[in-house]
């Protein structure tokens, strides 16, 4: 069972409060007063959930949110992150840097907030997990705080895409390629290689051996893929 369904939606849900009281009786010489004027609460955000994501990087930290066609997780955002405790950032180099696969799970927050016109960054909140969370994932810190950047926002439309097509991102002689979501069924695929990172992730490419060669990027290899979630 999805912890991004049924078991994390008492996070986002609303407990209904009953107003429960006896009415007394006025005297005949006072007017009751009027009823008041029904208001009506505010929207949920249209994105707000747990938006977990994984975690990878050497010399940088990076965050990429785990896709759905669904809503609230239909969009593709990757973030960089630090630390807001060094101490924690070098516990979790020294004892999940080499691990095959790490996740996060930020508390519950609207992802539209890192669109590009959205409200802006929260500083995120959550728990590390060694492993998938959703899938025997084991515990490693809860209550872990990161400042964000975001580095790339891309909402999901089912479109059609190339299935080559990727947008770059990275520090220094670390790149990534993220393949860009397109119909059903899809892939959540990152590749690291190595070689010269783009200033800021630009317009995506399509991967082949010549753009590869040309951007200086070489050893291509994948480092996380999932298409569980988008059939």
């Amino acid at each position: 069972m999805s912890f991004r369904g049924s078991r994390w939606r008492t996070w986002v849900g609303s407990a209904a409060l009953a107003l429960l009281g006896c009415a007394a009786s006025l005297p005949k010489s006072v007017a009751p007063a009027a009823a008041p004027s029904t208001v009506s609460a505010p929207a949920e955000p249209a994105k707000h959930g747990v938006h977990g994501m994984v975690l990878f990087g050497r010399a940088g930290l990076w965050a990429s949110h785990l896709p759905m066609y669904e809503a609230p997780h239909d969009a593709q955002v990757v973030l960089a992150l630090t630390f807001a405790d060094p101490a924690e950032a070098a516990a979790y180099r020294a004892e999940l840097g080499d691990a095959p696969l790490v996740t996060f799970v930020p508390e519950p927050f609207d992802l539209l907030a890192l669109a590009p016109d959205g409200a802006g960054v929260p500083r995120l909140r959550g728990a590390i997990y060694r492993g998938h969370f959703e899938r025997d994932g084991v515990l490693w810190k809860d209550a872990v705080e990161f400042d964000a950047r975001v580095v790339w926002y891309r909402a999901i439309d089912g479109s059609p895409q190339d299935p080559a097509s990727a947008v770059a991102f990275g520090a220094g002689d670390e790149t990534y390629l993220m393949h860009l979501v397109g119909a059903r069924p899809g892939v959540d695929r990152i590749v690291a290689v190595q070689g010269p990172a783009p200033a800021s992730a630009a317009e995506p490419v399509v991967i082949s051996d010549a753009v590869l060669s040309d951007h200086g990027w070489r050893s291509p290899a994948v480092i996380y893929e999932e298409r569980a979630d988008l059939q």
